[in-house]
């Protein structure tokens, strides 16, 4: 909901009304879907992670091969550090820029966009070309791994999020583990991949055919992305999100800076440290196993040996999925990291003894563990807290930040590993050469220990929802309106307006002054289609006076005709009309329609208040199709229960008899209405006519003569079945009607014509205002607080309901538009008995 005034002054409503329609108290788990509905959207937004794996492990094989291809050129340049380094560059930036629009657009198009990102510069790094010369290609290598970076960062806040927010909908007990399962494990299944692939393509290449073997290996990274495009784009955003975002409105930076930033320091650096560590050994592992092996092994082997080397991430990430679920993220994380701190200690202390190549077998193995734990706890984790300890107005973001700091480590430490290498006694072929690093790694992992077990919160199975209510608290502590969360059709949800205007011919909008905007909903789509206009909610104060309790009154507008009045009266989407204004909650109705008189009592410009209805529409048309078969359609569909849901709901009174007195109390009053002569006339019957051509005078002579009680005074377009449905729907309704001419029946008539029409429609539109200012400060008094809710008419269709016993002549559509109109309870609940 896109409001339109600020948003400064607090509001807390807990009123039955608020709580009865929206979802928010509704948990995610409870949620009417099945487990395949439950788990794909955790699979789609996750599983784009084997990219981030595949593509950032396999430019450690690439690295090794261009080394071998171009021993003085390539290693004695800088592409070899800019080759392995600048995806990490473009991934930070690629992580700020999708947290921020996954944040303030949407999880699933953030998410579309990053994996054609990564299928396009996937595949051009593979055909680098650079102009044909050894350094161009390493030039426009360089250019699209930074590019590939972009897209291989919006899988983090974008994925990575919309991951965790789809685990609140999985079973309690079991979302951490399936989280970790298609983020974590996939960028890990991603790395065996990374280094089994060049193996596999290197030795079906041979060494003689490099060149074709780096391309292929990049190429191949394309897959990845290419195969959830389906899934991709058949996915809804998570409801939490749904429900807590704010693209629709303001940030507030400055409190979430101050609720947030401690915590949001810690976690980033947590992963710092991780990513330091992590993605340089696996990147430069590859050429320590050179080294140990020494330079007249195959490269195959040493990529065979790697390949070992990262399956040692599975079994720790895979068992870290089920320890998070039992540990609880934060154990489980500070636990791991600090017994991979004890490891790499001892992998350096042992080094010496490992750094040959009889002995590599052993080096396989002590490195493989220290990398498992290494899973287990932060690799696992990190992403679970970063995703868990923020609330999801701003997750997107708060994650990209945490991982962007992440992506700077590996950045800084591809950068530094050679260096500390390269500077140890002996250099980087020595002991020295190999153990630094490890000195360097487990210091860093026992002070993330320390980090973790001391200043990070518990997260359990629930903490997004708890996070979401505390940070809704606070801002709501600080004066910040939080009915602006959510989208547009959970705000329709959560913030019911009870009152609504419907304009007619005449009345398509309501000005401001006196009336103040506070949000335009653009038509959302229902089951029956769009609405005809956007829906503006609106406030409005009456004047103050000691005489009268009026209160400030929210009401929605919608305008039957479109805002163009583009929608001949056969045309209006009546039923999507009536839905959008369920969903939003309303009460009751009030419509405004342009009628001709029947009557010489009832003068053009009078008004009535509607007491019931004859319906003299069509309701159908023959239209001849394909080979002159004769086909039947509805013009004005008039019911919700059809399609396998039968309903006989009674339509004896169409117009709300409270409502209707209200209104005409509140219209009938000196001096709201102007005019010369002016009457308010009330309980007329209307017959309503297809249109949108005028009658005929005989048909005009006709409609007089029916023996109605009261007889027929007026004469329109709309009041069917706009009347019936509201009815279906349990909606009061009534229904304002402004005269503009004697239709064709009157002796001084020659006819009616737009031009007469119009000449009184520009007044009585200026009276509709009036009128609904009348209308509005009646019913916000406290005396009409019953008449406004309409408690009279809850569930009062489901009795007529046939079929609700019968399960096997249910139609699923059918069901599946009644539970969107009316909720789950509506249709479960046993039904009332004749």
């Amino acid at each position: 909901m896109k409001f339109l005034g600020g948003g400064s002054e607090k509001h807390v409503d807990d009123s039955p009304e608020r709580n009865e329609v929206g979802l928010a108290d509704e948990p995610l788990e409870g949620l009417q879907k099945s487990r395949w509905e439950r788990s794909w959207p955790t699979i789609a937004c996750g599983a784009g992670l084997f990219s981030d794996g595949y593509l950032n492990g396999v430019i450690g094989q690439v690295n090794t091969i261009l080394s071998t291809l171009y021993p003085i050129q390539y290693t004695e340049s800088s592409a070899q550090k800019n080759v392995t380094a600048i995806a990490f560059a473009g991934t930070v930036v690629g992580e700020l820029f999708f947290g921020w629009m996954s944040d303030h657009y949407s999880r699933k198009w953030a998410l579309l966009t990053s994996t054609v990102i990564l299928f396009i510069f996937a595949a051009l790094g593979a055909g680098s070309y650079g102009g044909g010369s050894v350094n161009g290609i390493f030039q426009a290598l360089v250019a699209y791994r930074f590019l590939l970076g972009i897209g291989i960062g919006g899988e983090y806040p974008a994925g990575s999020v919309a991951c965790a927010e789809s685990t609140g909908e999985l079973k309690e007990g079991h979302r951490n583990r399936w989280f970790i399962m298609f983020t974590n494990v996939q960028i890990d299944i991603g790395f065996v991949a990374s280094t089994f692939v060049p193996m596999i393509v290197v030795l079906a290449c041979t060494d003689s055919h490099l060149r074709a073997a780096w391309r292929i290996c990049l190429g191949l990274g394309v897959i990845p992305p290419l195969s959830l495009v389906y899934l991709r784009l058949k996915l809804k955003e998570p409801e939490e999100f749904n429900r807590q975002t704010m693209k629709n409105t303001r940030t507030p930076w400055w409190l979430v800076i101050k609720f947030y930033w401690f915590r949001l320091t810690i976690v980033s650096l947590i992963w710092f440290i991780y990513d330091f560590s992590a993605y340089s050994f696996s990147i430069y592992s590859s050429a320590w196993l050179t080294i140990i092996l020494g330079d007249k092994a195959p490269i195959w082997k040493s990529f065979g040996w790697n390949t070992i080397i990262n399956l040692f991430y599975l079994p720790g990430a895979i068992g870290g999925a089920f320890l998070s679920d039992i540990m609880g993220p934060r154990l489980a994380l500070g636990v791991f990291v600090f017994a991979q701190g004890i490891v790499g200690f001892i992998m350096a202390g042992a080094y010496s003894h490992l750094d040959t190549s009889a002995h590599v077998a052993g080096f396989v193995v002590v490195y493989g563990i220290f990398l498992s734990l290494g899973e287990a706890g932060p690799g696992d984790n990190i992403g679970l807290v970063a995703s868990k300890t923020s609330a999801t107005a701003i997750r997107g973001q708060y994650y990209a930040i945490a991982a962007a700091f992440g992506k700077i480590g590996a950045f800084v430490g591809t950068y530094l590993f050679p260096i500390i290498q390269a500077n140890a006694p002996g250099g980087k072929k020595s002991v020295r050469g190999g153990q630094d690093p490890f000195f360097v790694s487990s210091s860093l992992c026992i002070f993330s220990a320390f980090l973790v077990l001391f200043f990070l919160p518990n997260i359990g199975q629930d903490t997004i929802t708890t996070e979401d209510i505390k940070f809704r608290e606070y801002l709501e502590a600080n004066g910040w309106d939080t009915r602006q969360m959510g989208s547009k059709e959970y705000q329709m949800q959560s913030n019911p307006v009870p009152i609504a205007i419907i304009g007619g011919t005449g009345l398509s909008a309501l000005p401001h002054p006196p009336f103040t905007p506070l949000a335009l909903i653009p038509p959302t789509p229902t089951p029956w289609g769009l609405p005809s206009s956007p829906i503006a909610i609106l406030s409005y104060t009456p004047p103050s006076t000691a005489a009268n309790s009026a209160k400030p009154t929210v009401v929605a507008f919608l305008a039957r005709h479109g805002l163009h009045h583009q929608y001949a009266p056969h045309e209006i989407p009546n039923r999507a009309n009536v839905a959008a204004l369920k969903k939003l909650g309303v009460k009751s109705v009030v419509g405004f329609s342009a009628v001709g008189s029947l009557r010489e009592e009832v003068k053009p410009r009078d008004f009535c208040v509607a007491g019931g209805v004859v319906d003299w529409t069509k309701g159908v048309s023959l239209r001849y199709g394909k080979q002159q078969s004769l086909r039947v359609s509805a013009v004005r569909p008039w019911t919700f229960f059809e399609g396998g849901m039968v309903g006989h709901v009674s339509i004896a009174d169409p117009f709300d008899g409270q409502l209707s007195d209200a209104i005409y109390k509140a219209i009938n009053r000196p001096g709201v209405l102007e005019g010369e002569n002016l009457t308010v006339h009330n309980g007329n019957t209307v017959i309503c006519i297809e249109g949108p051509q005028f009658s005929t005078r005989n048909e005009s002579l006709m409609y007089r003569s029916f023996a109605t009680e009261p007889p027929i005074s007026c004469i329109n377009m709309s009041a069917v079945p706009e009347c019936k449905l509201f009815r279906e729907a349990e909606i009061a309704y009534a229904s304002i009607l402004m005269s503009t001419d004697y239709d064709s029946w009157h002796s001084t008539n020659e006819g009616v014509s737009v031009e007469m029409v119009m000449g009184h429609m520009v007044a009585n539109g200026e009276n509709a205002k009036r009128a609904v200012a009348a209308v509005l400060e009646e019913l916000s008094k406290d005396e009409e607080g019953e008449v406004v809710q309409a408690q009279r008419w809850y569930k009062q269709s489901r009795g007529g309901v046939m079929g609700l016993h019968k399960r096997d002549g249910r139609g699923d559509e059918a069901v599946e538009r009644l539970r969107w109109l009316f909720g789950e309870e509506w249709l479960t609940e046993e039904a009332p008995k004749a």
